[in-house]
């Protein structure tokens, strides 16, 4: 979940706390034909499986949902199961293109070892620390463990830059990157669960907030561009994601300041500003920066090759927003809707937060109840 506060940086006169916000928080790769292309045929030293290892198990008396952040009011008891965990370590791109060993979670319910399980990948939102990583965050309350504790075998990139390989360069919202790391870990994560006998069904679901719904998008596009039956989806739920970068960036950055000479430290203190808060001093992850650059300097088409709005999809995609969400404006959503219709999408509908504020971390908890209810009113073998 975004949290986001605005006491460490301020300029007088070019620019306002809110388009600090949008401006590290929607950044993208530079300019150029779509980066996603060659997502979707993946080289043979691309998601290779190189390790997986034990790290935990969890009763279900021990998983609530009450005290997380998918937590809702209006949410109901949900039947859960104890549940399994497990790293794994695979390959896939850096910032730069380049093969890296990263790593993931995988969240295994212990069920009838005849009924074959849902498959859900989880991506999460921007987080500032390494042990936030999914396959870090081992606590009762982390989304990817209480999803699969439902009876979906759950697994969730911890993103290049964070878990195993902690301290390279994060590549943030730079589409290739984004659907690979997923879509890796996908494929990974596919061949150990046959290894070890783990049934699945033909099922599989995509979704994350925030920074993660930009991931679910990247990743869902590639998918079906792909067109590989054994990874076709069956609904996605991408939430509050700045799906239509340059737009984003549009809106909340006026043209003057694009125009204007700033001084090249001011620069500098915009990309300490990441995931729509500043960034804190004390974090142990190191960010990409590239794409600001690149912003800057060439405007919305130095980021249009990031936006992942545009592009027909033939499974069912809910598109969940906030209307009063000013870190990613809710334009994303309706934006993505009317360019996915335009493009032939049959079933995607934008899902509006019930929140009084629906604001972006407002929204969160909503989130969760949404998507929750939709993927258990859709999901076999639960």
């Amino acid at each position: 979940m975004i949290r986001f506060t605005l006491e460490k940086l301020r300029h007088p006169s070019l620019i306002t706390p809110l388009l600090f916000t949008a401006l590290l928080l929607t950044g993208c790769g530079g300019g150029g034909d779509d980066s996603a292309d060659n997502v979707n045929e993946p080289a043979e030293e691309r998601a290779e499986l190189v390790s997986a290892e034990k790290l935990k198990s969890f009763k279900s008396t021990e998983l609530s949902f009450e005290d997380s952040d998918l937590n809702a009011t209006n949410q109901p008891d949900y039947d859960q199961y104890d549940v399994d965990l497990y790293k794994l370590v695979y390959t896939t791109l850096d910032a730069d293109e380049q093969i890296v060993n990263a790593s993931g979670l995988v969240v295994i319910p212990k069920k009838d070892s005849q009924v074959g399980s849902p498959l859900l990948s989880y991506q999460h939102g921007t987080i500032f620390y390494n042990t936030e990583a999914p396959s870090n965050d081992l606590t009762t309350i982390a989304p990817p463990i209480l999803l699969g504790s439902l009876g979906f075998v759950t697994i969730a990139p911890d993103y290049v830059g964070y878990g195993e390989s902690h301290r390279h360069p994060h590549p943030y919202l730079l589409q290739k990157q984004s659907a690979a790391v997923g879509i890796d870990l996908l494929i990974a994560s596919k061949k150990w669960l046959g290894q070890q006998s783990i049934p699945l069904n033909s099922q599989l679901f995509l979704t994350g907030y925030s920074q993660g719904g930009y991931v679910t998008m990247a990743m869902h596009k590639a998918l079906e561009t792909l067109n590989d039956i054994t990874m076709k989806v069956t609904a996605a739920v991408p939430a509050a994601g700045p799906y239509h970068i340059e737009e984003t960036l549009d809106i909340l950055v006026d043209s003057l300041f694009r125009n204007t000479n700033a001084e090249r430290s001011f620069v500098d203190r915009l990309v300490n500003f990441i995931g729509g808060q500043v960034t804190p001093d004390d974090t142990d992850i190191e960010y990409d920066k590239r794409i600001f650059s690149y912003y800057l300097d060439e405007g919305a088409s130095g980021v249009a090759a990031e936006n992942v709005h545009n592009w027909k999809a033939t499974a069912p995609v809910r598109l969940f927003h906030g209307q009063d969400d000013e870190t990613v404006p809710f334009i994303n959503a309706s934006l993505a809707l009317t360019a996915m219709q335009a493009k032939g999408s049959m079933d995607v509908q934008v899902i509006e937060c019930q929140e009084e504020d629906s604001g972006h971390k407002e929204c969160v908890p909503d989130y969760g109840a949404f998507t929750i209810n939709y993927f258990l009113g859709i999901a076999q073998g639960i």
